[in-house]
């Protein structure tokens, strides 16, 4: 559709809830032909994490296809931002089963191989950004700023991609703006979460950020640290919205790696999504400053400078409604399909027996992932309109023989007529990842 964002996301997804959300935010817009999805460029490299175990690129693969996009291009980090955190260690997803017999949460998709041979993140930018109309790309930033340097800095015929325009070229012909999660503005607001005033993304990699933010040739955006800080996803909003034995990854995610209580501290805060609500939803949720010039230190500390002439703005946190901006992201993340979450219990193999007040669902090959040490069993049935349920507490060798789940209920309840109708939600709450 004519005027439709065509959107590229750059992101260290693996690590922090709301990259998680963003992705899945995109994905929701462009299935809703609001946006089109181009490709995803991972700015975390394979192996980011303290302990360089991340799988990041087989996550990102693995989660998208989950979404429906199994073929969409992603691009490998260019480079490695300094100082990285792994807050949320969900990419380990990719070896947890989802809970139903029904293979892996996160299905194998391309294979190790084809992961290897993924492109680079300039390489697939430039061939992007090469074949997109004029002004039509919106790039959306949401990590560190290291694969957009190093576009900036790329050559005409990159590496003989037969592209003969510099990557400042490319930008500045095909791209109509660049929207970051990054800096910090507000200095009255709690202090940005690197060193030395810097926000965390722009501290990972100063010089990159310090090189883009003032020099990328198209109008910059920029969601603050201070914006994120308001955009707080309340305990009771999180249960609400990610009822236990909704399996799709975000909510895996969500109940296996928020903290307890569930929803609380900084993890549940969304900094991302901001960079991406308003191409759809409108900039008057998330206001802009006036225009001006932004300048970044060299520890990655932003100034923001008022000027007409400049092509610079930032979200200003003290003119935004917090409460409409975050009902707004609920209202369109609601729309999942939590049908993965339950399984008829006709599939739940060998099925049922009835004894007049109880009622057993056995779940052939049930296996909870090697990766889970301990945690509580949270067991959903619903049958004939009425929904019963148990948690049950246990460690991973006992967990890994369970397959039957016993359910009190009044007599009559099941009959033969309506025992198939039903439904049954496996999953766990509070889960320990296991060392």
């Amino acid at each position: 559709a004519v005027g439709k964002p065509r959107v590229i996301i750059d992101t260290d997804l693996g690590s922090s809830m709301d990259d998680l959300f963003t992705i899945d935010l995109a994905a929701r817009m462009h299935k809703a032909g609001k946006l089109d999805l181009m490709a995803v460029m991972m700015d975390r490299p394979d192996h980011g994490d303290p302990d360089g175990k991340g799988e990041f690129l087989t996550f990102a693969d693995r989660y998208l296809a989950s979404l429906g996009f199994d073929d969409l291009q992603i691009g490998r980090a260019t480079g490695e931002a300094a100082g990285q955190k792994v807050f949320n260690p969900y990419w380990t997803l990719i070896y947890s089963n989802n809970l139903t017999g029904a293979g892996l949460l996160l299905p194998t998709n391309r294979t190790p191989e084809q992961i290897e041979q993924l492109p680079g993140a300039v390489a697939l930018y430039r061939r992007l950004l090469n074949d997109a109309p004029d002004k039509s790309v919106v790039v959306c930033s949401t990590g560190f700023l290291t694969n957009l340097k190093a576009l900036m800095e790329s050559g005409m015929d990159y590496e003989g991609d037969g592209i003969y325009s510099t990557g400042l070229e490319l930008i500045e012909q095909k791209v109509k703006e660049l929207r970051i999660m990054g800096g910090w503005f507000d200095l009255t607001t709690e202090p940005a979460d690197g060193a030395h005033g810097a926000e965390y993304n722009f501290a990972g990699d100063p010089a990159a950020a310090k090189k883009v933010v003032e020099e990328w040739p198209t109008p910059v955006v920029l969601s603050p640290w201070e914006v994120g800080l308001k955009l707080d996803y309340k305990t009771p909003n999180v249960l609400e919205d990610f009822p236990p034995g909704t399996f799709d990854p975000v909510v895996r995610a969500a109940h296996v790696y928020w903290p307890e209580p569930l929803g609380d501290g900084d993890k549940n805060r969304l900094w991302d999504p901001a960079t991406v609500l308003p191409l759809t939803e409108g900039e008057t949720l998330l206001p802009l400053s006036e225009m001006g010039r932004v300048f970044v230190d060299d520890f990655g500390k932003t100034t923001f400078v008022p000027d007409p002439s400049g092509n610079r703005c930032y979200q200003v946190a003290s003119n935004m409604n917090a409460n409409a901006v975050m009902n707004r992201f609920r209202a369109i993340y609601r729309t999942r399909n939590p049908s993965a979450a339950v399984i008829p219990i006709s599939q739940a193999e060998p099925g049922i027996d009835y004894n007049g007040s109880t009622l057993s669902v056995k779940i052939d090959g049930f296996d909870p992932g090697s990766g889970f040490k301990e945690g509580d069993l949270f067991v959903k049935l619903t049958v004939n309109g009425e929904t019963y349920e148990k948690t049950v507490r246990t460690d991973y060798d006992e967990l890994s023989g369970i397959s039957t789940f016993e359910f009190e209920v009044p007599p009559d309840t099941v009959t033969a007529g309506n025992a198939y109708e039903g439904t049954v939600a496996v999953g766990f709450r509070n889960d320990t990842l296991g060392e």
